[in-house]
């Protein structure tokens, strides 16, 4: 069985590094609005993608140029992160037009910082709305708002600064281990296990990675992820997951 099962399941049975996460609207409405979350251990990438799945071109029309509204909660419910805080907005009426199964994308990312300092490790809730609303077709129903939810790792200490660049199976992950002790990686898409452990030896912080992938194995849909760990008593611990790429 793969390692993703083996080593998350019981650890992190509500969260599995780097999966993105989202809660489907349940309406069925032609116009959807949803949030898409990756949890990554140094900030939280977020998608956030509205789609018209009728057979009708749909006009959007927003009194700013703000196109949403995002905001993210503790388990307190204490505001921790508001997107347009600080913020300025043009002033004028900007429409956004949705060709027929058309979808619009727009990805956002937190740092986990509030205030100059990381927040805590533990549940969060994220609420999205879209600020305008629809003008054409007159009367087409929308569901324009979007909640999920994410739990944010505790912060690794053996791995930092970790970017990864390349696209389409040809990837380079840069970063910095903190350990003198080896440390080892595998590469999967959620499914199945596309490179086997890898051992990384070195007596340098800094460590850069080639990861090479036959474009037989790349998903059609899906996430690639990269497992950076180290090892005690045979069983893996730090684990760092890097997302690759999304398809």
């Amino acid at each position: 069985m793969l390692h993703l099962l083996l080593a998350f399941g019981i650890m992190m049975s509500s969260f599995l590094p780097g999966q993105y996460l989202m809660e489907a609207n349940q309406t069925n409405m032609p116009i959807t609005f949803e949030i898409y979350t990756n949890p990554g251990m140094d900030a939280l990438e977020m998608d956030l993608v509205v789609e018209n799945s009728s057979d009708q071109t749909v006009t959007l029309e927003f009194p700013t140029s703000q196109r949403y509204e995002l905001v993210i909660r503790d388990e307190n419910g204490e505001i921790v992160y508001d997107y347009s805080k600080g913020k300025s907005f043009l002033q004028v009426i900007q429409n956004l037009e949705l060709q027929p199964k058309e979808t619009k994308k727009w990805q956002e990312k937190w740092d986990y910082m509030k205030d100059g300092k990381r927040v805590s490790e533990g549940d969060y809730r994220i609420e999205a709305n879209l600020t305008g609303q629809v003008i054409q077709p007159s009367g087409l129903q929308a569901d324009l708002k979007a909640k999920t939810s994410f739990q944010l790792p505790p912060l690794n200490q053996s791995f930092s600064d970790m970017r990864v660049s390349g696209h389409d199976g040809e990837y380079t992950v840069v970063g910095r281990h903190h350990s003198k002790q080896p440390f080892y990686y595998t590469v999967e898409d959620g499914h199945h296990q596309l490179i086997s452990e890898k051992l990384h030896s070195s007596d340098k912080e800094d460590f850069a990675i080639n990861i090479l992938l036959k474009q037989e194995k790349l998903p059609e849909n899906g996430s690639i992820i990269a497992y950076f760990y180290e090892k005690s008593n045979g069983k893996m611990v730090n684990t760092f997951p890097v997302l690759l790429e999304s398809f």
